[in-house]
């Protein structure tokens, strides 16, 4: 549960990271800038899954999502992210389910907006339960991110981000504490399609394929994220959204027939506001 919330807290926080100088939102229009130091994201959401109620599948959530960055010189940012859950309905379970330390560069900035930057990250082993059952201690990420503005090619109201990642955990053991074994690298292509449609509506295409490999050397069931979102902005800074997203193996059990859908009873709707400082 919560992986299309997680992605869109994710792209909020790099396109913070990416352009400090710049109020940012999934789907909006960017408003004026703004040359600060300090930025601040707060995003609470709630969602639920397409199975009936009653259904031991049937999942409702919220979560709370804050991240704070400080621009640094030579276009150096450092931000710290941390993301709460709490379920809403079977065992009721909350936690602290990511958080990291971030340090991010803008390596190019053309004149037509073209930006290419990159980004590391340091995750901290907060959640009990991870650090029992698995042996987490923590994770370490990188990854460039290009954001090309198609204006270039004619069509304004379009950015284009794309964002290939690796991230590496580390934990004390090979399986968990009901032998199932443990992912120890993933490779994570992200694609994000904003479209402006006017200074206050935006909306949002983004996907993820994920590529993971255990600590035995194995390669897992390569898996994919689709999410599309739509948001409005009530004045500056503060926004609604609503998104749905799915998530699944990209793959049917045979390896080869395509399992990818777009939409399910497994899948995610959110509805969530989040203010930007």
């Amino acid at each position: 549960m919560r992986k299309s919330a997680l992605l869109l807290g994710s792209i909020l926080l790099s396109n913070m990271l990416c352009a400090q100088t710049t109020t940012t939102t999934v789907g909006t229009a960017p408003q004026n800038p703004i040359d600060k130091k300090f930025g601040f994201i707060a995003d609470l959401s709630f969602s639920s899954n397409f199975e009936a109620d009653g259904n031991v599948n049937k999942t409702y959530g919220s979560s709370v999502d804050l991240s704070a960055s400080y621009k640094l010189p030579n276009e150096f940012t450092i931000a710290k992210r941390i993301v709460l859950e709490k379920a809403l309905n079977n065992d009721r379970e909350q936690k602290i389910s990511s958080s990291y330390f971030a340090l991010s560069k803008t390596l190019l900035k053309l004149e037509n907006e073209i930006t290419l930057s990159a980004a590391t990250r340091a995750y901290l082993p907060y959640n009990k339960d991870e650090r029992d059952d698995k042996g987490y201690n923590g994770g370490l990420y990188f990854a460039p991110t290009l954001v090309i503005p198609l204006s270039t090619i004619g069509v304004d109201p379009l950015t284009l981000t794309l964002r290939p990642a690796y991230s590496q955990s580390f934990n004390d053991f090979e399986t968990d504490n009901e032998r199932n074994i443990l992912i120890e690298r993933r490779f994570t292509q992200t694609y994000l399609l904003d479209y402006a449609i006017t200074d206050k509506l935006g909306a949002g295409l983004s996907a993820q394929y994920i590529m993971a490999w255990d600590y035995r050397g194995n390669r897992s069931p390569d898996k994919y994220l689709l999410e599309e979102s739509l948001s409005y902005s009530l004045m500056t800074g503060l926004d609604i959204y609503a998104s749905h997203g799915i998530s699944d193996n990209t793959f049917a059990p045979n390896g080869t027939d395509n399992n990818i859908e777009f939409a399910s009873r497994d899948s995610e709707v959110s509805l969530g506001l989040t203010y930007t400082y």
